[in-house]
C-alpha cells in the first residue's frame, strides 16, 4: 500500500482483503471443517465462499462464467433465509446457511447445534490464523506518526442462530458482537469501527455512518479523505460518488 499519508487528513479503510490475509484464515477455517464433517463437506463450504465473495464484487456487469453457479447459490439462500428478509434483507454471507446447504446437496444430517458448532469452529479458527498483509505494517506506522486518524469499515459476518425447524434468524446485535471479538485478535490499532450490522455496505445509510463518524474529527474537504477498500462495487462506488478520494486494493483471493 503506497500511500502518501500526508496528502490526507483522515483514512478511511475496509478490513478483509485489505488491510487483513482473510484467505490465510479461511484456508485454516476449511481445513477444521474437514476434520470435523469430512472433505466434501468443507470443499462445499469453501466453493460457496467463493461464489459469493467473486458474484458480489463484480456485480451483474462484468461477464462471469460462473454467474449462474452464483445465482443459483443466492437463490438457495434467500429461501432458507425467508422468515426474515423482509426485516433485515438477504445475509449471503451467513455460514449457517451455506452449512445446511452443504449437508443438503451431500445428504448428510446435521442438527442446529451441529451447525452452529461448526459455524464457531470455523470462525474461531479464521480468527486464530489471520494476520496483517506485510505492507500494512508500514502503511499503519505511517497514521500514528503522523498523528492521522484511522476509521475501519466492514461487512457484517451474518452470523445467524438455527430454528428447530432449519431455517436461519439474523440478530444484528448478537452478529456485530460476534465480529467485535474476531476483530480483537487483530493487531490493528484504530480510532472508530463501522461494522454492517443491520445495515451493509453498500447500502448508502452505511456510509452514512461511515461519514459521520468522520465528521467527529473535523470539517474536512473531500479531498482529504481517503476511502481504501478492496471492491470497487462496495467499499468504493458509494464514496466516490460523494466526491470522495478512493484507493481500490487488490489482493490475492485464493
Amino acid at each position: 500500500m503506497n500511500i502518501n499519508v500526508a496528502d490526507f487528513s483522515i483514512i478511511v479503510s475496509d478490513i478483509d482483503y485489505t488491510l487483513v490475509d482473510f484467505g490465510k484464515g479461511h484456508r485454516a477455517a476449511i481445513e477444521a471443517l474437514a476434520q470435523l464433517a469430512g472433505r466434501q463437506f468443507a470443499d462445499e463450504i469453501n466453493r460457496m465462499f467463493y461464489l459469493v465473495l467473486e458474484g458480489l464484487r463484480r456485480g451483474d456487469a462484468f461477464a462471469w462464467n460462473e454467474r449462474s453457479a452464483f445465482q443459483e447459490v443466492m437463490g438457495q439462500i434467500q429461501q432458507l433465509q425467508a422468515p426474515m428478509l423482509n426485516m433485515y434483507g438477504l445475509k449471503p454471507w451467513s455460514r449457517e446457511s451455506w452449512m445446511i446447504l452443504a449437508a443438503k446437496k451431500l445428504d448428510l444430517v446435521l442438527t442446529l447445534e451441529q451447525v452452529e458448532a461448526g459455524r464457531d469452529l470455523y470462525w474461531n479458527t479464521l480468527s486464530e490464523n489471520i494476520d496483517l498483509y506485510e505492507d500494512v505494517r508500514g502503511f499503519l506506522d505511517a497514521l500514528q506518526q503522523a498523528g492521522i486518524p484511522l476509521i475501519l469499515m466492514t461487512s457484517s459476518d451474518s452470523i445467524c442462530r438455527v430454528t428447530e425447524n432449519g431455517s436461519v434468524l439474523y440478530d444484528p446485535t448478537y452478529s456485530e458482537q460476534y465480529k467485535q471479538r474476531r476483530l480483537k485478535h487483530l493487531p490493528l490499532s484504530y480510532h472508530e469501527l463501522v461494522i454492517g450490522d443491520p445495515i451493509d455496505k453498500p447500502d448508502p445509510r452505511f456510509f452514512d455512518k461511515v461519514f459521520q463518524k468522520v465528521a467527529q474529527y473535523g470539517n474536512f474537504s473531500a479531498e482529504k479523505i481517503l476511502v481504501i477498500g478492496d471492491s470497487e462495487k462496495s467499499d468504493l462506488q458509494d464514496p466516490g460518488q460523494r466526491g470522495y478520494a478512493t484507493l481500490l486494493v487488490t489482493r490475492e483471493l485464493a
